[in-house]
């Protein structure tokens, strides 16, 4: 369970410079014991090397990385050899560390939330970045699993505890849970018959806001009224 180049480290990264994301992805998976330390200098040495490689394979080896049972390891180790900031500038792994303690469903793409900088260099599917941006909306946790459902808020609630080092509530889950499931029980047929155009889509709006402000407990006739 020691990860190693075979032969010489500098050519065999030389070969093809993705191996030092598959380094880190080996270590992190099947390694014990830490680093090799020849292997993290040479990987350390060429870094730049990684700019090289195309955005598909750096996101793939990424994604390995942190569907590793505990990718911190791996992710600390990148940041203090270089390596990260040519795979995710600004990335820092303080968060990730705590939030692979506090999660039940381990998941690549909450960590990589939880990772933050830049992904400039990462080539995500369509779904990974819907996902990766409803979670990182400007929404209040409740109104988040409202509009986007309870997964978004949940891994929102979960970086955010991570990041305060805390542990998560259930009754924050159950909260979020409940409000994943509600309904807005007004529609504009309810109000064609006294606003229409623009102002109908305002006052839905307004009648929602006030909907999700009680905790979406207000009545359809109570939000008419």
């Amino acid at each position: 369970r020691q990860v190693k180049f075979i032969d010489d480290p500098a050519q065999r990264i030389k070969e093809d410079y993705l191996r030092i994301l598959r380094f880190f992805r080996f270590t992190a998976w099947y390694g014990k014991g830490g680093f090799d330390a020849d292997g993290l200098a040479a990987c350390a040495m060429y870094a730049d090397g990684i700019d090289g490689l195309s955005s598909e394979r750096i996101t793939s080896e990424l994604i390995k990385i942190l569907s590793a049972p505990t990718p911190a390891p791996a992710i600390a180790s990148m940041g203090q050899s270089g390596v990260l900031l040519h795979v995710l500038a600004g990335a820092a792994p303080d968060v990730l560390t705590v939030l692979t303690h506090l999660e039940t469903d381990p998941d690549p793409i909450r960590r990589l939330i939880a990772l933050g900088g830049h992904r400039d260099r990462l080539r995500l599917s369509k779904a990974q970045q819907k996902r990766i941006d409803q979670t990182m909306a400007d929404y209040p946790l409740a109104e988040k699993a409202y509009r986007f459902g309870f997964a978004p808020a949940h891994d929102c609630y979960l970086i955010e505890c991570a990041a305060l080092a805390q542990a998560p509530a259930q009754s924050m889950f159950d909260q979020l849970g409940f409000a994943a499931a509600q309904v807005f029980p007004v529609a504009a047929s309810d109000l064609v018959a006294t606003h229409q155009g623009p102002a109908l889509g305002a006052v839905l709006k307004q009648a929602e806001g006030k909907w999700i402000a009680s905790g979406f407990v207000l009545s359809k006739d109570e939000l008419l009224a």
